[in-house]
């Protein structure tokens, strides 16, 4: 019989393979956004197993994710974007998988549906803007306040506001067939 600890690490330890290798497939908005501001889908799987089997889960998915792209991948200065990434990602997926959570939530039907999307995406937003200024872009050697602001109001808002909205349509896409399936795993009995 294996027990529910050690299929929550298996899970989690697929899920952050899988983020990890959907980390490689990034893509700037470059035409709208700086060409160093990059969409990826890396924080499916997170928010998939958050939902499925809890925000400790999502957690650790992040945070191995970030760990791996750090050791293995990153040229950025200290950790810089991993940094933003994770905060972007726990910022967005705690709010999502808490109000999915809430049982009268799950039943409703409609805008209620998009609610922790919503949700998610704004406080996301707000998480990772004030990452930004006080960790990410002084680590670029943006120390200038103005600056600073300027960045975050003109590129930082908008551009976590369209990424999380494309995240979130994937997310529920996906979520619809693979969040019932992974609670099977994680709850089936062996």
């Amino acid at each position: 019989m294996i027990s529910l600890k050690t299929r929550l690490v298996v899970l989690t330890g697929v899920l952050s393979a899988l983020a990890f290798a959907l980390y490689f497939f990034e893509f700037p908005l470059a035409f709208i956004f700086p060409p160093f501001l990059k969409i990826d889908f890396s924080d499916v799987p997170a928010i998939i197993g958050g939902l499925a089997a809890g925000p400790v889960v999502g957690v650790a998915v992040q945070l191995i994710k970030n760990i791996l792209h750090f050791l293995l991948i990153s040229k950025e200065p200290m950790a810089s974007g991993e940094i933003a990434n994770f905060f972007a990602g726990v910022g967005y997926m705690l709010p999502v998988i808490f109000i999915s959570s809430r049982s009268s939530m799950a039943s409703d039907k409609g805008i209620f549906k998009i609610m922790p999307y919503v949700a998610g995406t704004l406080i996301g937003t707000v998480a990772i803007n004030i990452v930004n200024y006080f960790i990410t872009l002084p680590l670029y050697g943006m120390t200038n306040a103005t600056e600073k602001m300027n960045f975050v109001i003109t590129a930082g808002i908008p551009f976590n506001l369209v990424k999380w909205t494309i995240v979130s349509v994937t997310t529920v896409v996906l979520c619809i067939k693979l969040k019932g399936e992974i609670r099977k795993i994680v709850l089936k009995k062996a």
